[in-house]
């Protein structure tokens, strides 16, 4: 039965996740928030729910070190009322529709004609089609895996083969955090999960065809600072060159 491990799909995907999010970075161009508004957050997402696909636009102002300096006393978030949430995009069962919000303080402009065309181009891309996967298990091991427009998520079981450990890669980001839950996770533990292995048959054609085009197989995986303290989660970013993946911890 052919397999592939957590490695070959993980960063097989990746390559389809870059390409997304450079899409999704273009359609940047054509929304113009105000000169004097510091924002601390402006990305565009794309999320599917129930077959229907949606494009959304996050903004939020950067708020004042009076609040910031709240909230890190309290430890706990005053208000969140600097955040807007803008629908730019959407297909429902076929038919495309979207809606703005008014202009508000932070926003000076948005290009509705050209921002829609290229966002309904990203919403019936194959990508956005394709990516997500209902929870893939693989019982004997105890390992699941689930790809979606923002990501993957596999975890390991504490019943099973391999140390309870959750592995998350963060498109937006480009990043992979590893979490082990209940035991130390060792070097040659993390390396094995990577290596764990999931039926290919449970993937779709576009995952198959994806990840075996990847050439992800021969490449060796570093993890560099891996630290094994317990249920600390540890972010990486990715690197990868011809011969190896390598990821490097983020120290905070």
């Amino acid at each position: 039965m052919k397999t592939y491990t957590i490695k070959q799909l993980l960063f097989g995907l990746r390559e389809a996740y870059i390409e997304n999010e450079k899409e999704l970075n273009e359609l940047k161009k054509y929304i113009q928030p105000k000169n004097d508004v510091k924002l601390g957050e402006f990305d565009i997402y794309t999320y599917v729910k129930r077959n229907n696909a949606y494009l959304e636009l996050n903004l939020k102002a950067q708020q004042s070190m009076i609040m910031l300096l709240l909230e890190t006393i309290q430890n706990r978030r005053i208000h969140d009322d600097s955040k807007r949430k803008i629908e730019i995009g959407s297909s429902l069962n076929g038919k495309k529709d979207y809606l703005v919000i008014p202009k508000t303080e932070i926003i000076q402009k948005i290009d509705i004609e050209q921002l829609c065309k290229e966002a309904y181009d990203i919403l019936e891309n194959d990508f956005t089609k394709n990516i997500n996967t209902p929870v893939i298990n693989n019982e004997e091991d105890k390992i699941d895996f689930e790809a979606t427009t923002t990501g993957i998520i596999t975890h390991t079981g504490d019943t099973g083969k391999y140390p309870s450990t959750g592995i998350i890669y963060n498109a937006k980001a480009d990043t992979i955090m590893i979490t082990p839950y209940y035991q130390t996770l060792f070097y040659n533990e993390a390396v094995d999960i990577f290596n764990a292995e999931l039926p290919a048959n449970q993937f779709s054609d576009w995952h198959n065809d994806v990840v075996d085009h990847a050439d992800i197989n021969n490449r060796e995986l570093i993890i560099k600072g891996l630290s094994s303290n317990t249920t600390v989660s540890q972010t990486f970013k990715v690197e990868k060159n011809d011969k190896d993946i390598t990821l490097s911890r983020i120290k905070k």
